[in-house]
């Protein structure tokens, strides 16, 4: 039952809370790039919507949030001697992300220092927080954004730490939006990196191996710690010839006793480069590669 009350209309607030979805603490930071945007509810519903931002490098996530802490900074009043209290500055919300990561996922949250990120936020209910402005869905501006160096304790794990503050402090309470979709905003995967070898051109044919590379990690031999990624999307498989022209393979075969060992077919190749192209199917990615020099 809908009751006016003045000129509006409105749900009394005993039904509003039996449909809604209690918020509880932040169990997901997600970063998007400036201006990116999502244009509809059922497009902010769809896992495959999260997915093409994420391979299209518009949306960045990092997994393994532990600890969550308020940073808010207080306003500032005067009071007069008739004790009139006036405002001087506006407070501002804030928060701190703790991360437990491997190290080369912590190396690589530094590079997302000065990016003029924007930052939507999920809980543990899976309640998706956004703000809703010029009839689209997109992230919360930021005024700062900080990558903190690693968080030593001895009672605790090792921390890679993040801290925000939000560039309108009213915003949630203006323009915020939440939506509880049926996938779970912990099953999104970050993009993986790979590391493409290529071996020498023979016959138009170019032999190459794929492997996830553990970079921040030694072999007791010293040798950097890697695996072979088996199974890759030929489609996502991006060769250019030596004058940079896109050219399609014949065939990619990988080999039946050694995982993440290819071959690729071509009428003609002799020089050129390859590259992992990430889909919202196949979150891989690349370096671009020389072939045959």
């Amino acid at each position: 039952m809908t009751k006016l009350v003045g000129n509006l209309s409105v749900t009394p607030v005993g039904q509003s809370l039996e449909k809604g979805n209690t918020f509880i603490e932040d169990k997901g930071l997600l970063l998007f790039r400036p201006g990116t945007s999502i244009a509809t509810k059922v497009a902010l519903a769809s896992k495959a919507t999260f997915d093409a931002l994420i391979a299209s490098k518009s949306l960045f996530i990092i997994p393994g949030l532990k600890e969550v802490e308020a940073k808010d900074v207080e306003a500032d009043y005067y009071t007069s001697p008739s004790k009139d209290k006036i405002k001087l500055r506006n407070g501002k919300r804030g928060k701190m992300f703790k991360f437990n990561l491997t190290k080369d996922q912590s190396n690589l949250l530094f590079t997302l220092q000065g990016k003029g990120w924007e930052a939507m936020t999920y809980d543990g209910n899976n309640n998706l927080k956004c703000t809703f402005k010029n009839s689209v869905y997109c992230g919360f501006k930021l005024s700062y954004f900080d990558v903190i160096l690693n968080e030593f304790s001895g009672d605790k794990p090792e921390f890679s730490v993040i801290e925000i503050q939000y560039q309108d402090n009213n915003e949630w309470d203006k323009n915020g939006f939440t939506i509880c979709p049926e996938f779970l905003f912990s099953e999104l995967e970050p993009l993986t990196k790979l590391v493409i070898t290529p071996g020498t051109v023979s016959s138009n044919s170019v032999p190459f191996s794929v492997a996830y590379v553990y970079e921040s990690s030694a072999n007791a031999d010293g040798s950097v710690k890697s695996e072979p990624a088996s199974g890759i999307v030929a489609a996502n498989l991006q060769f250019k010839n030596g004058a940079g022209a896109v050219v399609t393979p014949t065939g990619i075969t990988e080999s039946a006793t050694s995982p993440g060992d290819y071959v690729a077919a071509f009428t003609t190749f002799t020089t050129g480069s390859v590259e992992q192209i990430p889909s919202a199917t196949s979150l891989f990615y690349s370096d671009k590669t020389v072939i045959g020099s």
